[in-house]
């Protein structure tokens, strides 16, 4: 029914501001049909299948809608990243409540991370651990440098887990009487703690090769990369702008002053990313689940995520005390996540009196396109080997080195071992690889495969030449007499060594032989030059003397 007064409320406006040629004006200065109809635009472009958007001001909803493929319950969607802040005032609360105190190391609460020694609350709070963002929860230990910020689920996950073992109570139940009661936020929850809800939501949807597919979330109670309290809370727009709008109340009656200030000012700078990396193209600092920012001379606080199959975007303006929340339901991250943040500054912009860049309607299809085509190549070029591998024997039989022969065999063995391995470990696992780019990590496994297969006809071929050619030297060589149209000299067989030990002795033999033989030749031709002068002198005198007697 909530939703139904919304698309009412938004047709209402629409048709009014036809008729009447005269768009709403709000206090911010921003033209609310501007921003309608810039995010519908926008979404074809960008293709999202849907989105829901809600925009507040410290004192009320201003404006809410939901355009795109809708459901029943299409104004649920999974937080991601936009949870991190729920819990860090969790932690704050705690600590209020002089519970703990965020200097104390975490190993005092929660000792089974005793690779965390010396790492603070907050510490974990700001993601300054040391903790990689591919870590997993039964693996956890600083890698990297401590005191830079790099962005890990893990840090969240046992923040979560630190507000149940010092409270007694599990996270949601901390979470839901603490802060999102006294908010007014009764459409929050978790699967976790609900999980009778998982029939109520609509599917969101991955991207396969530019295609999205519909795919329901589902908790994984077994994840070891992120859970509940690091990015997996649920709500929809409506939730979402009375939590902003605490903010902008500076907590209200909900959060004390000093918290919101702490949270969203006390912040790390953000120093593993350049500015045309972040969303607004800025400077960036890390709060306690905030980023932020100062974007066209004005301060703004956000924070954004993407997960398997939904992007999530909050922002804050607190200079015009104004709020916005945009939940996606769709979760491509190769092309689609940049052009949803386009969307997002784009929104920024039109609340900030300016004007807004609009999306090339064939950016989507030209970029995944590009990519799809990479990937036929990489899948046509792992795959060529394959069919060609008469080719190559013919080749390789013909005269190939065997120091070559073997490294053109290893190239297609060692070459894909390496790509499993270098990106297991130092870039992303490739179970979590799969959760963000399913298509990518596919083609992957399967140009491997092809490699792999390849490598090993290749060798298999190899075999049977050794084989062969050690049955019937002869007829081998007689097979190879014509190659391409050309002689091949038996000299030229592969270079390999394919014969017994005796050979190379009987070879050693007839080297040695030919070595007398040459010192032989080389005696001979010696005492017949020396005998020669005498043969010449006694001709000269046997003529004297026939010279005399005439």
């Amino acid at each position: 029914m909530r939703r139904f007064y919304t698309v009412m409320t938004a047709v209402a406006l629409t048709v009014a501001t036809v008729f009447s040629g005269v768009s709403t004006v709000q206090a911010g200065g921003y033209h609310e049909y501007d921003i309608e109809k810039y995010v519908m635009n926008q979404l074809s472009a960008a293709s999202v299948p849907g989105v829901s958007v809600s925009i507040v001001s410290d004192q009320k909803e201003i404006y809410s809608a939901t355009f795109g493929v809708d459901g029943k319950t299409q104004s649920d969607y999974v937080l991601g990243n936009l949870t991190q802040s729920m819990t860090a005032l969790g932690v704050l609360s705690l600590a209020e409540d002089g519970e703990i105190k965020l200097e104390d190391d975490i190993t005092t609460y929660l000792p089974k991370y005793s690779a965390l020694k010396g790492v603070t609350i907050e510490k974990l709070l700001h993601q300054t651990t040391g903790i990689k963002k591919e870590t997993m929860l039964d693996q956890v230990k600083a890698e990297g440098k401590e005191g830079i910020y790099q962005n890990a689920y893990v840090n969240y996950s046992i923040l979560g887990e630190l507000i149940e073992s010092v409270s007694g109570e599990t996270y949601e139940e901390y979470l839901t009487e603490n802060i999102l009661d006294a908010c007014g936020m009764t459409s929050t929850y978790s699967l976790r703690q609900n999980p009778e809800m998982q029939e109520e939501m609509s599917p969101a949807y991955k991207n396969y090769f530019g295609y999205p597919v519909a795919a329901k979330y589902q908790y994984n109670a077994s994840d070891q990369w992120a859970t509940v309290s690091s990015g997996y809370m649920i709500s929809d727009v409506k939730d979402m702008g009375k939590y902003l709008q605490m903010y902008l109340k500076e907590g209200g009656d909900v959060v004390n002053p000093e918290d919101i200030a702490g949270v969203l000012q006390n912040t790390v700078p953000v120093i593993n990313k350049s500015k045309e990396d972040s969303l607004y193209g800025t400077e960036e600092a890390y709060g306690m689940g905030w980023m932020a920012t100062r974007y066209k001379g004005t301060d703004l606080y956000y924070q954004s995520g993407v997960l398997e199959n939904q992007m999530t975007m909050m922002a804050l303006i607190p200079d015009k005390k104004i709020g916005f929340v945009m939940l996606f339901n769709g979760g491509d991250y190769l092309v689609g996540k940049q052009l949803m943040e386009k969307i997002c500054v784009g929104v920024t912009d039109i609340l900030l009196g300016e004007k807004a860049a609009n999306i090339p309607s064939n950016s989507y299809l030209l970029q995944h396109g590009l990519i799809d085509l990479l990937l036929l190549i990489i899948l046509v070029g792992c795959s060529l080997p394959i069919f060609m591998t008469g080719i190559w024997r013919k080749r390789a039989a013909a005269g190939f080195h065997a120091a070559r022969l073997v490294k053109d065999i290893l190239i297609q063995i060692v070459l894909p071992t390496a790509v499993l391995v270098v990106v297991q470990k130092e870039i992303f696992p490739w179970k979590l690889l799969y959760r963000i780019v399913p298509d990518v990590v596919i083609v992957a496994v399967i140009a491997i495969a092809l490699l792999y297969i390849g490598g090993l006809l290749k060798l298999l071929r190899s075999v049977a030449m050794v084989v062969r050619y050690k049955l019937d030297p002869e007829g081998f060589h007689a097979s190879l007499t014509v190659q391409d149209g050309e002689e091949v000299q038996a000299g030229e067989l592969m270079e390999l060594v394919l014969d017994t030990p005796d050979k190379s002795e009987e070879t050693e033999a007839e080297v040695e032989a030919a070595a007398v033989q040459m010192q032989q030749d080389a005696a001979s031709q010696t005492s017949e030059a020396t005998e020669t002068p005498e043969a010449t002198e006694t001709s000269d005198v046997s003529q004297t003397s026939e010279s005399e007697q005439k």
